[in-house]
């Protein structure tokens, strides 16, 4: 009996008197350890109840700001971590929450407790506190028997490190996209320097010494052989350019859309590299937005690419096909293959360039490849993509 009242005595100091009762406003005082978000600590019999106080133990090391309330949304409990954020008093006990001073803005603290309390459904908002940290609140209501609302439990998480942390990352992030841009386009500039250095002007050169050449005096038959040679010459030139521009875009992917473009490219790349290309095309009859069928092309293109140069096969598989709101592209040939983790020259800006269009469109790329067990590129985009494709293309 004597325990039992000792316990009833002890409760009694922990309930605060009313505001409006109490004759004299008591002294500002911060609620002590032993008020701070305890339930009761003694058992119907008397008993310390441990568990209680390993609760409070764990509540207080999580360093969350936590505020319970009841169902008329008067604050019951505080963790320490909300007494020290809140700037909590021993009579801020048994106040409404809108009579709580907010630390934290933009946020309409009582707007978002009233709606979870209609609702029966968490809010969560992120708010800055006048010291200039950054928290996630949240608004969690407490369900009983029936789904009855019971109360509502305030959290105030602390995120200022991971905003500090989100635009340092998107810039690191920006400049390694920049400089896998600017890498791409150097190696392809490079690659038109080159073709037209080496092939456009040799022929140009040698076009230019046949019209010297010629002497409109001389002999007619050596005119005329200079004349059809020199037409000759500038066939190649013609065929070369044409080259070239198909390299760079070919207007038929503009002018008849995705899958005679991909007919074309695939006779294309055989008659070049000697390499047989399997292509099944499902679905695609229709056309599709000029970025699809665009990034389809050039991650097809790349994958072929990359099979001429190092996997020393003499066949690989196309497949184009539409499934749900999805549009599926998978290459696969049985060559050499390569180890994706490692830096092995088949792991090329393209392959960069080609997950980078991708994760534009907001698709999903997977490259599988082991030495000697050949390689598998796959990618889902979706039919209906971003109406606009950053950067060139």
């Amino acid at each position: 009996m004597k325990r039992r009242e000792a316990a009833m005595t002890r409760r009694s100091r922990k309930s605060p008197a009313p505001v409006s009762e109490a004759p004299e406003a008591p002294p500002a005082t911060e609620i002590p350890a032993s008020e701070v978000w305890l339930p009761p600590l003694d058992d119907p019999a008397g008993d310390p109840c441990p568990q209680a106080a390993a609760l409070a133990r764990l509540v207080a090391a999580a360093e969350v700001g936590l505020l319970a309330l009841d169902r008329e949304l008067r604050l019951r409990r505080a963790s320490p971590a909300a007494v020290s954020l809140w700037h909590l008093q021993a009579a801020d006990l048994g106040k409404r929450l809108d009579e709580l001073a907010c630390p934290l803005a933009p946020i309409d603290l009582v707007g978002d407790a009233l709606r979870a309390r209609e609702t029966l459904a968490p809010i969560e908002r992120e708010a800055r506190h006048h010291d200039g940290r950054w928290f996630l609140v949240a608004f969690r209501p407490l369900r009983g028997v029936g789904q009855v609302f019971e109360g509502l439990v305030v959290s105030c998480v602390d995120i200022s490190r991971f905003r500090a942390a989100e635009p340092h990352a998107g810039h690191h992030q920006l400049r390694a996209l920049s400089q896998r841009l600017l890498e791409a386009q150097e190696a392809e500039r490079r690659a038109l320097a080159a073709e037209m250095h080496d092939e456009i002007g040799q022929l140009l050169t040698g076009l230019n010494l046949l019209l010297l050449s010629i002497d409109p005096q001389g002999d007619a038959a050596a005119v005329a052989a200079y004349l059809s040679q020199a037409r000759r010459t500038v066939g190649e030139l013609i065929a070369r350019v044409r080259h070239l521009s198909l390299d760079l875009r070919p207007p038929m992917l503009d002018d008849l859309g995705l899958r005679p473009t991909l007919d074309w490219l695939a006779e294309r790349y055989t008659a070049q590299t000697r390499v047989r290309v399997h292509l099944s095309q499902v679905g695609i009859d229709r056309r599709f937005s000029p970025m699809l069928e665009l990034v389809v092309y050039r991650i097809i293109q790349e994958a072929l690419t990359n099979v001429a140069r190092h996997a020393e096969t003499s066949e690989v598989t196309v497949r184009v096909w539409t499934e749900a709101d999805q549009l599926h592209v998978l290459v696969e040939d049985q060559g050499r293959g390569f180890d994706p983790a490692a830096l092995d020259p088949y792991r090329s800006s393209g392959l960069s360039g080609m997950s980078e269009r991708v994760a534009l469109l907001g698709g999903t790329l997977t490259i599988t490849s082991a030495p000697g067990a050949g390689t598998s590129i796959r990618a889902a985009l979706p039919l209906n993509p971003p109406e606009q494709l950053p950067g060139r293309p």
